[in-house]
């Protein structure tokens, strides 16, 4: 069968004759992030008709969002395929770069069930490849791996050689693509990779489906070519690409070069990094720093859930309250799976009750009549029966079950990227009595447009996960409020009043033009009194927001007192050249510039800077013990004492971005990219959470002594390790060091070898003190942690189970 030209070259449609009835498909419909297109394919996976409609867009980790202008100038794009003419209708999502833009929704319900390519949302990690008429004449898919003969094939010769298909696809959000296998693959192989030709930052894009998947013929796996009657424009995939209907669009591949049969799942960078449903117990913070969870395959995304959305009324729509007649209520849905869609109902009581919605199936058009000179657009028709609806609703809620019974939930599930959200759609019905008009207002509206009922609630302090839309309405528990309390909105408080609690005692302190006070936090605050105390009277935003995670910025709340009044208080200084030589450089409360003198290289991870100060003989802090740090949006310890004038020591630990780490450390590769004698950093310090009283004697006939046991991954890892043996070798034997490498080491390594542990504590650390008879005795020892939380809960368990009182005498940092 042969479909025309008006509709385009490819949709899957199976039918061996004209007459043909076709086969029962799953649905799908049309919407803002689920455009239906119809498809120019390949290699069909299957004569039995596809799966349902394709994806909801997942929050990408690591997507490049740099603005960039294009590189290429008009004339280059008049030769390609057709582009897009920038449909000023398109709302562009983020940046310039990469392209990632959409059509508003109810330009998209006008559009019909065919979608304009003008219209269809576009969505991309990178540079959009510019591939040329004649390279794509040259274009090869490569065909390897695990397969009995390697092969590959040009585009002209895919389409002489298979049988050309025709199917209509819902792609919720961004497109991308997969692949189908029938036979001359060994069924050791489990996995088929999908590689495009698009170089990203962490290599090329690549996905993969698993091999079972891409033999089932049911499944519609598509190599496509076109897209409504035209070949793909360079940002849809010109001149090859894949189709997987029912599964997300990450999963799909642009520009597709090579397909890869293998015995493992894809290991492209962004087949890890991108679209997963972490557990709800994953904090944001815990997701950009502990990378195992994306590296578990339990918690990937493929198939899309069930969702609906209303269409009709758009937002910001307005009508006459009094008006004649009836509003017919208009949407769509969709589920993933290859399973259909089996009902919508309507709640004008925010769930109270249901009523049926009527269903209209356009997909079915294809099955049931052979593709020839007419278009068909569709629609879904919610609810024309004559149903009793007076306006008094606050709220029009829609919700949709498949035939597998999987029903769109209430409420949001939390999870630290944000995917799979498919609750109930709700489009909040606002009434002026003024004017006796009615808007409607949805949820959200796309792009950096603020809009919609979410962001209204969540500005009046009501948590958008159970929202209240009337006095009537059951939306379920409400928790407190999501920010700052409604009441202390309207709280003005001047920098006067600020000002009078810079102290200790009721420290208050500014961020973000809210304040805040401290008191209640103080005893536990994780750097202690001080900590809080230096940033009284004045505003913290920069140290705050530089140093503290997204969990500990949630603890704020209760802490809130009110806005600061529009005056503000004076911007933070940064202090000038001091001509006072017998000032110390560093003040607790001020930023001081200082330039980088050298970079001395401690090992293949380590370096120690010199910073200079104002003055040769000048000393850099006064105070001298307890924890002296440096603040520059991370904390450091100095590695030089105030015996070296002129300058400051800080030995840094550079964490170079890897797999585990694919940014790097913010703050230690941007200074490892420092240049010596030209650049600049601004210090300021010491503060500590306490300070230890004591004196360490020194002389001929001390008896302190001094353990260490030093834990790190590698040899190369430990950090300082020329001037460390230097100490333990002048002291006489009065400082014992034990190294011990959890990481691959030399087989002649001395140390300890594996992780620290009670046994570890109990050979190379003295045995705990003897509790002391009187308060007017000394502490004779004491013990001091640092390190990554996990070692120190371990540390913590082992002293305290060897006897020692982990509230007395033990100080973790």
């Amino acid at each position: 069968m042969s479909p025309s030209p008006e509709l385009a070259i490819a949709t899957f449609l199976d039918s061996s004759s004209e007459d043909s009835a076709g086969v029962s498909t799953p649905i799908t419909f049309m919407t803002s992030s689920a455009e239906p297109s119809i498809w120019q394919v390949g290699p069909s996976s299957g004569k039995e008709g596809s799966s349902s409609s394709s994806t909801s867009e997942v929050i990408s980790r690591g997507t490049d969002d740099t603005d960039y202008e294009d590189e290429y100038p008009t004339e280059y794009h008049e030769r390609l395929p057709p582009v897009p003419a920038g449909d000023e209708r398109m709302i562009r999502l983020r940046g310039k770069h990469p392209l990632n833009v959409e059509a508003p929704l109810s330009e998209l319900w006008k559009s019909g069930f065919i979608t304009p390519t003008a219209l269809f949302f576009d969505r991309n990690h990178g540079y959009v490849p510019r591939v040329e008429p004649e390279e794509a004449s040259n274009w090869r898919l490569r065909i390897h791996g695990l397969v009995h003969n390697e092969v590959s094939f040009s585009i002209q010769e895919l389409k002489d050689r298979f049988e050309t298909i025709t199917l209509p696809i819902t792609l919720p959000k961004r497109p991308a693509a997969a692949y189908s296998w029938d036979r001359d693959t060994p069924g050791r192989s489990r996995h088929v990779v999908f590689e495009c030709i698009d170089e990203l930052p962490n290599g090329k894009y690549g996905t993969s489906q698993r091999l079972v998947h891409c033999l089932d013929r049911r499944k519609g796996i598509l190599i496509a070519w076109g897209r409504n009657g035209k070949a793909f424009t360079p940002d849809h995939g010109f001149p090859l690409r894949l189709v997987v209907p029912g599964q997300i669009g990450g999963r799909m591949v642009k520009w597709l070069n090579r397909v890869e049969v293998s015995d493992k799942e894809c290991q492209h960078h962004l087949h890890f990094q991108d679209n997963k449903v972490l557990p709800a117990e994953v904090t944001t913070d815990q997701a950009r720093t502990e990378d195992h969870w994306w590296y578990n395959p339990k918690y990937i995304i493929y198939n899309v859930n069930v969702n609906a959305a209303i269409a009709c009324p758009a937002h910001n729509e307005t009508i006459e309250a009094d008006s004649k007649g009836f509003y017919d209520l208009q949407g769509y849905a969709y589920t993933g799976g290859g399973k259909r869609i089996s009902r919508a109902e309507i709640s004008l009581d925010d769930g109270d009750s249901w009523q049926l919605a009527e269903l209209d199936f356009p997909e079915d058009l294809y099955r049931l009549n052979p593709i020839r000179h007419h278009p068909y657009f569709g629609t879904l028709d919610l609810s024309t029966s004559e149903m009793s609806f007076t306006w008094s609703a606050s709220v029009i809620t829609i919700r949709a079950t498949d035939e597998g019974l999987a029903q769109m939930p209430r409420d949001l599930a939390w999870n630290a990227t944000g995917t799979m959200n498919g609750c109930w759609h709700r489009v909040a019905v606002l009434r002026n009595p003024d004017n006796n008009k009615i808007v409607f207002e949805h949820p959200t509206v796309a792009g950096n447009t603020n809009g919609g009922w979410m962001q209204r609630l969540k500005d009046n302090g009501q948590n958008i996960r159970y929202p209240i839309f009337g006095e009537t309405a059951m939306s379920g528990p409400q928790e407190g409020p999501a920010g700052p309390d409604v009441e202390k909105r309207t709280v003005r408080i001047t920098a006067a009043q600020v000002a009078d609690h810079a102290n200790e005692r009721s420290p208050w302190f500014v961020i973000k033009g809210h304040v805040f006070d401290g008191t209640s936090f103080l005893a536990e605050h994780p750097g202690g009194v001080e900590s809080i105390a230096l940033v009284a009277g004045e505003d913290a935003t920069d140290d705050f927001m530089a140093i503290h995670s997204m969990d500990a910025k949630k603890k704020m709340r209760p802490l809130h007192l009110g806005i600061l009044d529009s005056d503000g208080l004076a911007a933070p200084s940064i202090s000038e050249e001091n001509d006072d030589v017998t000032q110390s450089f560093l003040n607790p409360k001020k930023w001081k510039k200082s330039k980088l003198v050298s970079k001395e290289t401690i090992s293949g991870d380590s370096r120690v800077f010199r910073f200079a100060l104002d003055h040769p003989d000048q000393e850099p802090a006064k105070s001298a013990g307890g924890k002296e740090e440096e603040i520059v949006q991370h904390a450091y310890t100095p590695f030089s004492n105030n015996e070296l004038r002129g300058y400051i020591d800080i030995l840094i630990k550079v964490y170079f971005p890897s797999t585990a780490l694919p940014q790097g450390g913010k703050m230690s590769v941007a200074i490892d990219n420092l240049k010596a004698g030209e650049d600049f950093v601004e210090l300021k310090g010491p503060l500590g959470s306490f300070t230890y009283l004591g004196i360490f004697d020194n002389g001929p006939e001390s008896d302190v002594n001094v353990w260490i046991v030093d834990a790190n991954r590698t040899e190369s890892n430990i950090l300082a390790r020329t001037h460390i043996d230097e100490v333990v070798k002048q002291s006489n034997g009065r400082i014992k060091l034990w190294h011990i490498l959890s990481g691959e080491c030399a087989p002649e390594w001395p140390m300890g070898r594996g992780r620290v542990n009670e046994q570890i504590l109990q050979q190379h650390m003295p045995p705990p003190p003897a509790k002391l008879q009187t308060s007017d005795e000394l502490e004779g020892t004491i013990a001091l942690v640092c390190g990554p939380p996990p070692m120190e809960r371990i540390v913590a368990v082992g002293l305290a189970a060897l006897g020692w009182d982990l509230e007395r005498i033990v100080v973790f940092f």
